[in-house]
């Protein structure tokens, strides 16, 4: 409990000056258990780019493909992809179970598109509800803040980033999923204990940590 307690009070300083990078105007801090890849991430990109003329913002893409900017496009193509792969290699008793569960008649192939289309649109909210938290709950911690602990700033999750670098997002978010597959498969060929690519921790860690790592050399 003591060690939980230390980690979570002094994430915020250890992350304030790669913060300060990516929110210059240093409204609130960074509270959330990727905090230590975050730090990692930040230093040792350091050496590899600049952030100047690789920043994934300015990417430009071809005309046709510039809908890829676009992050809840590219999350409902990116999961999309993964679910049909996914339903190609999986047990077909169980992916028919999960479509029935939606509806008894549903193809296990619209199923995961449909799945791909909800995960993006609880993104496409997520980010919505994010610019709302911020506009209402900084405010609302300064006030706190002046009278109680003057100067303070709130530690806020991980999600509040991404409207800074959603291309940075999305990158780390595909970047951390091939790992994750690349070590299944090696854990898998050695004999070890393999695991299910959680794609929740997958996009809330590897995400941020693309966005601080872009931050500091693109």
């Amino acid at each position: 409990a003591g060690f939980v307690a230390a980690y979570w009070t002094l994430q915020p300083l250890w992350m304030r000056p790669l913060m300060r990078r990516v929110v210059p105007d240093d409204r609130f801090g960074y509270g959330h258990t990727s905090s230590l890849a975050a730090v990692v991430t930040g230093y040792v990109a350091r050496p590899f780019g600049d952030r100047e003329k690789h920043d994934t913002e300015k990417v430009k893409l071809p005309r046709q493909l510039s809908f890829f900017k676009d992050v809840n496009v590219s999350t409902a193509l990116v999961i999309g992809v993964i679910m049909l792969v996914a339903v190609a290699f999986a047990d077909d008793q169980v992916v028919n179970r999960l479509a029935a569960e939606m509806d008894a008649k549903l193809s296990p192939w619209v199923w995961a598109l449909l799945v791909a289309l909800r995960f993006a649109g609880g993104i496409a909210i997520l980010l919505f509800g994010v610019r709302m938290f911020l506009a209402e709950i900084i405010p609302a911690f300064k006030g706190f803040s002046d009278k109680v602990i003057p100067g303070t700033r709130p530690a806020l999750d991980s999600p509040t980033i991404f409207p800074t670098a959603p291309t940075a997002v999305m990158l780390g978010f595909v970047s951390a999923l091939l790992v994750f597959l690349a070590c299944l498969g090696i854990f898998a060929a050695a004999d070890w204990f393999t695991l299910a690519p959680p794609m929740i921790m997958l996009f809330f860690v590897g995400g941020p940590v693309a966005v601080f790592g872009n931050a500091v050399a693109g």
